[in-house]
């Protein structure tokens, strides 16, 4: 009977956790302890994300404490969409 207590409240845990994503800016992310964020969300939406912040994500680099939230998320099979910042130049390669 303790046993089945246990596991229902996991299964809980798990399912709250599914259904509640959470939404951020980069400087709260940067601010945010990523272990409490993972084990409370299965999603993290990060909002208006600049050019700085992208290159830091596809050079896999982890100075900047957002950027390293990100992969460690990324790592922990986290789903991160992430929404663009509006003025964010565009070059086109020829």
């Amino acid at each position: 009977e303790t046993l089945q207590r246990i596991v229902e409240e996991i299964v809980s845990r798990l399912h709250r956790r599914a259904q509640r994503p959470a939404t951020l800016s980069v400087t709260q992310l940067r601010d945010a302890d990523g272990a409490a964020l993972f084990c409370q969300h299965a999603s993290l939406r990060i909002l208006l994300v600049d050019l700085p912040l992208l290159g830091q994500l596809a050079d896999a680099e982890t100075d900047d404490a957002a950027a390293r939230n990100i992969h460690d998320a990324l790592a922990f099979g986290i789903r991160v969409p992430l929404s663009l910042h509006r003025r964010l130049p565009v070059s086109y390669a020829q």
